[in-house]
C-alpha cells in the first residue's frame, strides 16, 4: 500500500482528531494530511507550550497551520508549574512531556489524540514517545512505517513550505543539566538565537554550558560563520544579551 494511503486508513480510523501540533515538519505533515482526508472541521491543532518553546518555533507553527487551512490553538503549560522542570534534571523531557500530553489529552475530552511521532524515533527510543504512549496519544505515522526521512521526503513531492524547514529544541537544552532556569535567561538566549539567523543562517544554537557560550550552525554553514565580519556581528549580538567570550562548535549542530 501506499505510504499516503497508510497513513489516511490510519487517520479515517481515528476520526474527529486533536493533533498534537508543534510546527515542525512531522506534525505538520501530519496536520496537512489530517485536515486532506477529513477535513478541516475534523481536525484540531493544539500547540502545547512553556517559557522554553522559542518564538520562532511558535510563529512558524501557526504560520504553516495556516498555510493548511486550519488555526492552531495555544495551551499553555507553564514551567514552573511542571514539579522540579526548573531545576533543569537529566528526565527535563519526560517531566515536560508528561506535563505537556495530560494536559491535552484532558483539553481533548473524548477525542482521540494524535502526534507526529515516526518510526525514527522509536528506534531512536526517544523518551516522549514512552510518555506520549502512557497518556494514550496514538501515532499515525509510526502505523504509516513512515520515518524521518520518509516524512521530509513526502512533505517535499507535495511541495509543502515546511519541508525543508530545520529541527528546533526546547530552549532548555542551552543550559547545563541541574541549572536553575529563569525566564530571563532563556529570553536572552533566544533573541541571541533570532539574531544570528537574521544573519541568514537557519539553524542556530548558543548553549551557555559553562565557560565560553558555544555558537553552533549546520555543518554546512560552519565556513561561513568562521568569515571575521560574522564572528564580529556574533560578538556584538551576544555582547548585547550580557554573553562575553563564545566558541565555535568547529564540527556544527549534530541532531541526536
Amino acid at each position: 500500500m501506499d505510504p499516503l494511503d497508510r497513513l489516511g486508513a490510519s487517520l479515517r480510523s481515528l476520526g474527529r482528531v486533536v493533533i498534537s501540533y508543534s510546527g515542525g515538519v512531522d506534525s505538520a505533515f501530519l496536520l496537512h494530511e489530517a485536515v486532506r482526508v477529513l477535513g478541516p472541521d475534523a481536525v484540531r491543532p493544539v500547540l502545547v507550550v512553556n517559557e522554553t518553546v522559542p518564538a520562532v518555533q511558535r510563529r512558524a507553527a501557526v504560520e504553516n497551520a495556516r498555510w493548511i487551512g486550519v488555526e492552531a490553538e495555544t495551551l499553555e503549560v507553564p514551567m514552573y508549574s511542571i514539579p522540579g522542570f526548573a531545576w533543569n534534571p537529566s528526565d527535563r523531557c519526560a517531566r515536560c512531556k508528561r506535563a505537556m500530553y495530560g494536559a491535552l489529552v484532558e483539553l481533548a475530552g473524548d477525542r482521540p489524540v494524535a502526534d507526529g511521532a515516526t518510526t525514527t524515533d522509536v528506534e531512536k527510543r526517544r523518551i516522549g514517545l514512552a510518555v506520549a504512549r502512557e497518556r494514550g496519544v496514538v501515532h499515525p505515522l509510526v502505523e504509516a512505517d513512515l520515518s524521518d526521512g520518509d516524512v521530509r521526503s513526502l512533505a517535499a513531492g507535495l511541495d509543502l513550505p515546511f519541508a525543508t524547514m530545520p529541527s528546533t529544541t526546547c530552549l532548555a537544552t542551552r543550559f547545563p543539566e541541574g541549572k536553575m532556569l529563569d525566564v530571563d535567561s532563556l529570553r536572552r538566549v533566544e533573541r541571541a538565537e533570532e539574531a544570528i539567523i537574521s544573519l541568514g543562517f537557519p539553524l542556530v544554537r548558543v548553549r551557555l554550558w559553562g565557560g565560553p557560550a558555544l555558537v553552533q550552525v549546520s555543518p554546512d554553514d560552519v565556513p561561513r560563520l568562521m568569515a571575521p565580519e560574522v564572528l564580529g556581528a556574533i560578538r556584538d549580538i551576544l555582547a548585547r544579551e550580557g554573553i562575553g567570550a563564545f566558541e565555535v562548535d568547529p564540527a556544527g549542530y549534530r541532531e541526536s
